[in-house]
């Protein structure tokens, strides 16, 4: 809980320690380095973190939570060097961890869309808040983009405890298990189409398409007031959103 404490002094006083016992001078490589030694246990850690700023929604903790999640996305999923993408197969209680770390990081996101609104009018700094909507919203964007990477990961582990069913049967029951927790949040993420700033606006037209297309892919349906909305927006209505011609179109 100490990368997810409601103040900037317990974040940092964390930060150096785990640099201290991994011997990294840097944030990213320490956290990575934690989960590369002991991938499950530090993940439970994390996900029990998260679920504690979820549950009691506050504001304070969440810059630093944004921190650490995105640290221990790019340490499991970075291109060159994540875990997952290197580690020849995670064991089956690191593969539940995954689950669990992916499940809160939504539920966490999902307080986080619906409460911005009510901590944005609580201060004078506005700045400092247009500043945390954007880290949220690019990070449930890149969280979102690694969501094959995981799959994959989960596929391969079904294949190896039961060969004899069908890949294709094994991978959408796996991947169908991933986009549940993406799927529940719509319903808070749709709301934030009201934002007025273009680039937030565009990186969430984004985000919405590619988990429709995603969830589209199995038949998977989004809660039925979002539903409403999506088809609300597609056709012309819904003015207050600030969305553009082309936007409603994708």
């Amino acid at each position: 809980s100490g990368l997810t404490p409601p103040d900037q002094a317990t974040y940092e006083a964390t930060v150096e320690i785990i640099k201290a016992i991994t011997g990294q001078s840097a944030r990213r490589d320490a956290i990575a380095r934690l989960l590369r030694d002991s991938l499950a246990v530090t993940l439970r850690s994390l996900a029990w973190a998260t679920h504690r700023v979820s549950r009691y929604g506050s504001f304070s903790a969440l810059p630093y939570l944004l921190k650490t999640s995105r640290d221990v996305l790019d340490s499991l999923c970075n291109p060159q060097d994540g875990l997952l993408r290197t580690k020849l197969s995670p064991s089956k209680e690191e593969q539940g961890m995954i689950l669990v770390w992916w499940k809160e990081q939504w539920v966490a996101m999902s307080t986080a869309f619906q409460n911005y609104e009510n901590w944005a009018s609580g201060t004078n700094n506005a700045d400092y808040m247009i500043d945390i909507c954007r880290d949220i919203m690019e990070y449930v964007e890149a969280l979102f983009d690694q969501y094959i990477v995981l799959a994959s990961i989960l596929d391969d582990s079904a294949l190896s405890i039961d060969p004899k069913t069908a890949r294709s049967e094994l991978s959408k029951a796996s991947r169908k298990s991933l986009l549940e927790h993406p799927r529940k949040t719509m319903q808070y993420l749709l709301v934030w189409l009201r934002l007025k700033d273009p680039y937030l606006l565009s990186t969430l037209v984004s985000l919405v398409c590619k988990i429709l297309r995603r969830l589209g892919e199995f038949e998977m349906e989004i809660d039925e007031i979002a539903l409403r909305d999506v088809e609300k927006l597609a056709t012309g209505g819904l003015k207050k959103y600030k969305v553009t011609e082309l936007q409603r179109a994708e």
